[in-house]
Protein backbone atom coordinates (compact mmCIF):
# COMPACT_ATOMS: atom_id res chain seq x y z
CA UNK A 1 0.00 0.00 0.00
CA UNK A 2 1.26 3.72 -0.59
CA UNK A 3 -0.12 7.07 0.35
CA UNK A 4 1.36 8.94 -2.62
CA UNK A 5 -0.49 11.09 -5.04
CA UNK A 6 -1.40 9.13 -8.23
CA UNK A 7 -3.75 8.23 -10.86
CA UNK A 8 -5.85 5.11 -10.48
CA UNK A 9 -4.72 2.99 -13.14
CA UNK A 10 -8.33 0.87 -13.21
CA UNK A 11 -10.91 4.22 -12.76
CA UNK A 12 -8.55 7.18 -13.74
CA UNK A 13 -9.31 8.43 -10.46
CA UNK A 14 -6.59 10.92 -9.32
CA UNK A 15 -6.46 11.19 -5.65
CA UNK A 16 -3.38 10.65 -3.14
CA UNK A 17 -3.96 7.18 -2.22
CA UNK A 18 -3.93 4.85 -0.41
CA UNK A 19 -3.42 2.58 -3.30
CA UNK A 20 -2.43 -0.68 -3.84
CA UNK A 21 0.49 -2.21 -6.43
CA UNK A 22 -0.40 -4.67 -8.67
CA UNK A 23 2.62 -6.51 -9.70
CA UNK A 24 2.87 -8.34 -13.09
CA UNK A 25 4.66 -7.25 -16.38
CA UNK A 26 4.87 -3.92 -14.94
CA UNK A 27 3.31 -2.50 -11.95
CA UNK A 28 0.13 -0.30 -11.81
CA UNK A 29 -1.68 1.84 -8.81
CA UNK A 30 -4.91 0.37 -8.13
CA UNK A 31 -7.44 2.57 -5.56
CA UNK A 32 -9.47 0.67 -2.57
CA UNK A 33 -12.54 0.92 -4.53
CA UNK A 34 -11.44 -0.13 -8.00
CA UNK A 35 -9.18 -3.14 -5.37
CA UNK A 36 -12.64 -4.35 -3.91
CA UNK A 37 -14.81 -4.61 -7.00
CA UNK A 38 -11.79 -6.64 -8.33
CA UNK A 39 -11.90 -9.17 -5.05
CA UNK A 40 -15.83 -9.49 -5.15
CA UNK A 41 -16.83 -13.03 -3.95
CA UNK A 42 -18.20 -15.06 -6.80
CA UNK A 43 -22.39 -14.86 -7.42
CA UNK A 44 -21.98 -10.82 -7.17
CA UNK A 45 -22.46 -8.60 -10.41
CA UNK A 46 -18.83 -9.25 -10.96
CA UNK A 47 -18.17 -12.71 -9.95
CA UNK A 48 -19.43 -14.18 -13.48
CA UNK A 49 -16.07 -14.09 -15.05
CA UNK A 50 -12.73 -13.91 -13.09
CA UNK A 51 -11.31 -11.20 -14.51
CA UNK A 52 -7.52 -11.94 -13.56
CA UNK A 53 -5.65 -8.92 -12.98
CA UNK A 54 -8.15 -6.80 -15.59
CA UNK A 55 -10.88 -4.83 -14.28
CA UNK A 56 -14.18 -6.83 -13.45
CA UNK A 57 -16.47 -5.34 -15.97
CA UNK A 58 -19.92 -6.87 -17.03
CA UNK A 59 -20.12 -7.63 -20.62
CA UNK A 60 -22.80 -4.45 -21.10
CA UNK A 61 -19.58 -2.90 -19.11
CA UNK A 62 -17.19 -3.70 -21.36
CA UNK A 63 -19.12 -3.05 -24.87
CA UNK A 64 -19.89 0.62 -23.74
CA UNK A 65 -16.33 1.48 -22.76
CA UNK A 66 -15.57 0.06 -26.29
CA UNK A 67 -18.61 1.86 -28.05
CA UNK A 68 -16.61 5.05 -27.45
CA UNK A 69 -13.67 4.00 -29.49
CA UNK A 70 -13.57 4.73 -32.80
CA UNK A 71 -14.02 1.44 -35.76
CA UNK A 72 -10.28 1.76 -36.83
CA UNK A 73 -9.46 1.32 -33.01
CA UNK A 74 -11.65 -1.35 -32.43
CA UNK A 75 -10.34 -3.06 -35.34
CA UNK A 76 -6.65 -2.51 -34.22
CA UNK A 77 -7.73 -3.72 -30.58
CA UNK A 78 -9.30 -6.86 -31.56
CA UNK A 79 -6.72 -7.54 -33.97
CA UNK A 80 -4.03 -7.04 -31.59
CA UNK A 81 -5.67 -8.83 -28.28
CA UNK A 82 -6.20 -11.79 -30.69
CA UNK A 83 -2.84 -12.20 -31.54
CA UNK A 84 -1.75 -11.68 -27.83
CA UNK A 85 -3.51 -14.65 -26.41
CA UNK A 86 -2.41 -17.36 -29.77
CA UNK A 87 1.04 -16.21 -28.97
CA UNK A 88 0.77 -16.26 -25.16
CA UNK A 89 -0.88 -19.74 -25.23
CA UNK A 90 1.05 -21.20 -27.27
CA UNK A 91 4.01 -20.13 -24.31
CA UNK A 92 1.70 -21.61 -21.96
CA UNK A 93 1.38 -24.76 -24.02
CA UNK A 94 5.02 -24.66 -24.34
CA UNK A 95 5.52 -24.49 -20.69
CA UNK A 96 7.16 -21.15 -20.48
CA UNK A 97 6.43 -18.78 -17.37
CA UNK A 98 4.27 -15.59 -18.86
CA UNK A 99 3.07 -12.87 -16.49
CA UNK A 100 -0.07 -13.30 -14.77
CA UNK A 101 -1.79 -10.74 -16.10
CA UNK A 102 -1.07 -13.32 -19.57
CA UNK A 103 -2.47 -16.65 -17.38
CA UNK A 104 -5.45 -17.82 -18.23
CA UNK A 105 -7.95 -15.92 -16.47
CA UNK A 106 -6.32 -12.98 -18.58
CA UNK A 107 -6.52 -14.50 -21.27
CA UNK A 108 -10.21 -15.29 -21.01
CA UNK A 109 -10.98 -11.21 -20.44
CA UNK A 110 -9.03 -10.17 -23.57
CA UNK A 111 -10.93 -13.05 -25.52
CA UNK A 112 -14.22 -11.44 -24.10
CA UNK A 113 -13.03 -7.93 -24.73
CA UNK A 114 -11.86 -8.99 -28.19
CA UNK A 115 -15.47 -10.74 -29.18
CA UNK A 116 -17.26 -7.67 -27.56
CA UNK A 117 -15.16 -5.62 -30.22
CA UNK A 118 -15.46 -7.66 -33.16
CA UNK A 119 -19.44 -7.30 -32.60
CA UNK A 120 -19.43 -3.65 -32.45
CA UNK A 121 -17.28 -3.65 -35.55
CA UNK A 122 -19.89 -5.42 -37.27
CA UNK A 123 -23.04 -3.72 -35.96
CA UNK A 124 -20.67 -0.38 -37.18
CA UNK A 125 -20.46 -1.94 -41.06
CA UNK A 126 -23.50 -3.12 -40.95
CA UNK A 127 -25.27 0.20 -40.17
CA UNK A 128 -23.10 1.70 -42.67
CA UNK A 129 -24.07 -0.75 -45.33
CA UNK A 130 -28.00 0.25 -44.76
CA UNK A 131 -26.88 3.67 -45.12
CA UNK A 132 -25.43 3.47 -48.05
CA UNK A 133 -27.92 1.08 -49.40
CA UNK A 134 -30.59 4.30 -48.28
CA UNK A 135 -28.83 7.08 -49.92
CA UNK A 136 -28.43 4.66 -53.46
CA UNK A 137 -32.58 4.61 -53.22
CA UNK A 138 -33.12 8.30 -52.66
CA UNK A 139 -30.22 9.08 -55.44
Amino acid sequence: MTDRAGRCSFCGAATRGPFATVQGLFTVLICIPCLEVRQAQPGTHFGLHDPGPFPAMTRADMRASLELLPSWVLAQKAAANRQLIAVTRQRLAAGEQVARMYQEPGLAWLERQAEAAEQLLAERQADDQDRRRGRQRRG
